[in-house]
This record gives C-alpha cells, structure tokens and sequence, in this order.
C-alpha cells in the first residue's frame, strides 16, 4: 500500500480540480450530488458566508477521496455554534482505502479543531461501513459520536410496465386519481403538458422555468419562504442547475393548465436513466382537483418508457411521495462533538434538551 497523504483545497484551487474529481468519482455512478459541476453551483450561488473545507486525499500522489466539507456559523439546537458540515446533499467520495480516507479526515479536522465546534452531517448515507470506521476512528480520536436516523429519500424502482406498476398502488389512492380525472373532465379547458429538453432547446427551457417560478408563488410554500421565486439564491442556484442539465442529461419541466394557465407544474432532471423529481408545485385554489397528483401520473406513465430506470423523490415523506414510492434510501444524521466546554454544552443540547421538548428522533441503542 502507498503513501496517504491529505490537501486542502482553498478558494482558488476548486474551479481548476474538475480533473481529480472525476478521477475519484465512479464513471458509472449517477448520482447527480456527487457530481463536480453541482459541488461548483451549490458553492458559486451559497458559499458566500462560508468557509471551504474541501480536502483531497492521495496514495502516492494519485488521488484516491474527497471530502467535499465547509465550516459554517449556524445555529445548533438554537445555540451557537462553528459547524463542519458538507456541501449540500453530498457525502464522501471514496474510490478505495476507505478505512485509512476516514482516519486520515479525522485526524485533519482534529488538527484544526480550533476551527469548528461539532462536525455535523445530516442527510449522510446510511452505509454501515463508513458508519462504524467513522465512529470507532472518532472515538479513538477522544471525540464523542451520536448517530441517528435521518429523513430517508424515497424512490421508484420501474423495472415492470406502467400498467403492472399502477395496479400495485393502493386501491384508496387510485380511486381518488379517479375522482380527480372526472373533476377535471368537469372543468374543462385542461391540458397536461410534459416537456423533456435538452441542451439544443434552452431558450424553451428558461421561459419553461419562468413560468415555474411564477407557479411557485401561489403554491403553499409561499407561505413558509420557501418557493424558488422566494430568494434570488434560489432561483440562481436552479438556473445553474438547468444550464447543466441541460448539457450533462435533460431538464423536465412540466405543466397542468387550465384555459392555457399553469396551475400545477413540476420540475426534474435526468441523468444516466435516473430520474430526480425536484419539486412539485400547484395553485393552492385548485387544491380538491389535486393536480400534483394528476400532473405525477401523467409524468410517471411518460417516462415509463424512455428507458429510466429509477425516480428519485428526494428528501422527505410527503403524501403525494407515498402514494408513488417503491423504496427508501436509509440515511443517517452524524453528529461528532470535541472536549471543549461549548461543544460539551451542544452535546448536551442535542441528548437531553431536545429529547426533553419531545423534537429529537432517537438514537441508535450502542451510542
């Protein structure tokens, strides 16, 4: 076995390593949130009040892991606190030497503990392996580890015909599909849009996109802040999205209309035959049509048969994702706490405060 050595990867150094990223990343992987160019559009639109922790690990020079980190100041159980966190829905990306990539990050980030107070992963893939070294390294180190279940991503599996697939789904659900097709039978004037671009249809995408943003608007999320169109950092960060996309895959941008106006629409991407449904977002007044359901219907049957072989509902177990998953995708929240007396008080936030307001989901019975 070779030399393990570790190298951070500062502000100006990160555009230029796309070579070495690729080099670690699996040639056949599609998972969109360990791709470069989403590290690149994450960072470039939400980096600005954070600090890279981006480390790359080599055996002999050749590079062999990368942990894609950032220090962050937010608040932790409402307390203060300097957060090693990774970039947004990504995890590790180890192509081999798995044990000796988690010792040598441990032993990196012990080394600059000065910096942070906890090292917080949520949404960290529920891969035993990597679990079980990250602890046992942590606690060689003299740290404190508490692992818990986090919210799981849900998928669909179409590996049977659209037909075999909607006869599996529960007889409740699809009578009220039903209801809803004669109600808008009722209404008249509605139409279903489905639309798959691809890099040579940009301009049809952006006006696509618009229309979403708008949509957004009248959805419920307004009401919590949390539409594209609600910061200008959202919107940015899925244009960046569609101009990869569109060149990497195809951008799915769909519409349910009534009298020629969007009153539910849904935007995806598609990489390596894996669908990402990213959201769905529909007119609060058309609310007993359910439109997300019938605008998922009709999505669902389209892309059925064009050779994907998986959707991707992502984070969170909505109603509208229950009626339409296989699967879930198990993942952990990860949370590494030091010596110091703050981070003593954090821990003690997070094993004894939140469980006291009745918030905290439980931990794994060996921490």
């Amino acid at each position: 076995m070779g030399l393990i050595k570790i190298k951070r990867i500062d502000d100006r150094e990160f555009a230029s390593i796309g070579h070495i990223w690729d080099k670690v990343c699996r040639r056949d992987s599609a998972n969109i949130f360990q791709m470069f160019e989403w590290a690149c559009n994450w960072w470039k639109v939400y980096g600005h009040d954070k600090e890279l922790l981006l480390l790359v690990v080599t055996e002999d020079g050749s590079p062999i892991a990368i942990a894609p980190l950032v220090i962050t100041k937010e608040p932790f159980n409402r307390l203060s606190a300097r957060k090693v966190e990774f970039m947004y829905r990504m995890n590790f990306i180890i192509h081999s030497r798995t044990k000796e990539v988690i010792r040598e990050v441990l032993n990196y980030l012990k080394a600059i503990q000065g910096t942070w107070d906890i090292i917080d992963f949520t949404e960290m893939d529920y891969d035993l392996k990597i679990l079980d070294l990250f602890k046992k390294e942590a606690q060689g180190l003299g740290f404190d580890f508490l692992v818990k279940d986090d919210h799981p991503y849900p998928y669909m599996d179409m590996g049977v015909s659209w037909e075999e697939y909607l006869a599996s789904r529960g007889n409740r659900f699809k009578k009220n599909l039903r209801y809803s097709h004669r109600l808008m039978e009722r209404m008249g004037n509605m139409n279903i849009a489905i639309n798959i671009y691809d890099n040579a249809q940009f301009q049809e995408i952006k006006k696509a996109l618009d229309e979403i943003f708008i949509l957004s608007l009248k959805s419920w999320k307004a009401k919590l802040n949390t539409t594209l169109d609600s910061k200008k950092m959202n919107k940015d960060f899925y244009k960046g999205l569609v101009d990869m996309f569109s060149r990497k895959g195809k951008v799915e941008v769909s519409f349910l209309e009534h009298k020629g106006v969007p009153i539910a629409g849904t935007i995806g991407f598609i990489y390596k035959n894996v669908f990402y449904g990213f959201n769905t977002y529909y007119d609060e007044q058309y609310a007993k049509l359910s439109p997300g359901n019938i605008l998922m219907q009709a999505l669902l049957k389209e892309i059925s048969s064009d050779s994907i072989v998986r959707v991707e509902f992502l984070k969170g177990l909505f109603p509208q994702k229950l009626n339409w998953l296989t699967g879930m995708h198990k993942k952990a929240h990860v949370t590494v706490f030091k010596k110091s007396p703050h981070s003593r008080i954090l821990k003690y936030s997070e094993t004894h405060l939140r469980r006291w307001i009745g918030v905290a989901r439980s931990y794994k019975k060996d921490n």
